[in-house]
């Protein structure tokens, strides 16, 4: 089973999954708000959310942002 961590810091909340690449499936996910003064405290809160079994066997973290496209 491939799994892979996904995060979007966005202009309200940082949102984040886990993706099973064998089954196309999203396993669990996550939001946490964003916080612009320190973009880590929101993508670490989202984190949090995630199950922790899940996080550790994770292959591939992609992170993205829309706060800055629509700023």
């Amino acid at each position: 089973m491939k799994l892979g961590i996904g995060i979007d810091t966005g202009g309200t909340y940082t949102d984040a999954v886990i993706y099973n690449f064998a089954s196309q499936e999203i396993l669990a996910c996550a939001k946490a708000l964003t916080t612009r003064e320190d973009l880590s405290v929101g993508i670490g809160g989202a984190l949090d959310g995630l199950p922790k079994e899940y996080l550790q066997k994770a292959e591939l973290v992609s992170l993205s942002t829309t706060l800055a496209t629509n700023a």
